[in-house]
């Protein structure tokens, strides 16, 4: 993983914070990775914004969550979404593997549900949610996440204020506190141009390490901002906060050949391989 950090870590506030200089310089990145021959597409310059008129409905936020075999987790990501967002227009995109159960389970919730006859895994149905999403923000989410009081309100105001709108803001899931994010807000615009228009990435991984390439191509474009305020608690089995499940046991199969996968991405130079899907 890489795990440099852009910005400082800044203490938790209750009310809306007011604009901060970042007074740390940003963390250097291996200069294998970032000489012109390896970039992934272009190295942007963090003064560089494009043109992102069009790319999705003002305002709005997409709230991607991929799931299977989880209908009471899913059901309580969801409370948990709704309860903590009140001040905001989001949509929430929930793409379902096989599983009758979750989508019974979500009547009467104003969710786009995305329903799979066939099993497609968690990688295609994070980006079946990013190409039906609206949003001109996307969150990468999963339905193991707790929502933290301000969330969205801290992760709009850092990607506005310290972002310029254009990158992606890495949630503080409680576990990492040297500013790795497993999940994430970003501008749809800085999906397309920087991770190549997509969230998650089959030609790399089956299942793990998605994060860690999100993460690595912020960091090279010098748009990423891990927030400390922004409390969203990935509450993985991994860290004991849950049981080790059925899909937990079949992904967990996938760690050492995702792991390595990424580690010979990380050594082409971290080079966008995929087609755009937005």
């Amino acid at each position: 993983m890489v795990q440099q950090q852009v910005g400082n870590k800044l203490a938790n506030f209750a009310s809306t914070p007011t604009p901060l200089k970042l007074i740390s310089k940003p963390t250097p990145v291996p200069s294998k990775l970032i000489s012109k021959s390896t970039t992934p597409s272009k190295l942007i310059s963090k003064s560089i914004v494009p043109d992102c008129k069009g790319f999705g409905k003002l305002g709005l936020t997409s709230v991607i969550i991929p799931s299977m075999g989880r209908p009471e987790r899913l059901l309580n990501c969801i409370k948990g979404l709704y309860a903590t967002t009140l001040e905001h227009t989001i949509e929430c995109v929930v793409v379902i593997d096989k599983d009758t159960e979750s989508v019974d389970i979500l009547d009467g919730w104003p969710t786009t549900v995305i329903f799979n006859k066939e099993r497609k895994g968690a990688i295609a149905c994070w980006n079946m949610g990013l190409v039906a999403s609206k949003g001109e923000y996307v969150v990468f989410a999963a339905d193991d996440l707790s929502w933290g009081d301000k969330w969205l309100t801290n992760s709009l105001f850092r990607l506005q204020n310290d972002l310029d709108g254009y990158g992606m803001v890495g949630f503080n899931d409680t576990h990492y506190k040297n500013g790795f994010a497993t999940h994430y807000l970003a501008s749809r615009c800085f999906i397309k141009h920087v991770f190549g228009g997509r969230i998650a990435f089959s030609s790399i991984f089956e299942f793990y390490g998605n994060d860690s390439v999100a993460n690595n191509l912020a960091i090279l474009a010098g748009r990423r901002y891990w927030c400390e305020e922004c409390d969203v608690k990935h509450e993985h089995y991994i860290h004991k906060e849950r049981r080790m499940d059925k899909l937990d046991r079949e992904n967990n199969k996938k760690a050492k050949s995702d792991g390595q996968a990424h580690r010979r991405w990380l050594s082409r130079g971290a080079k966008i391989e995929w087609e755009s899907l937005i």
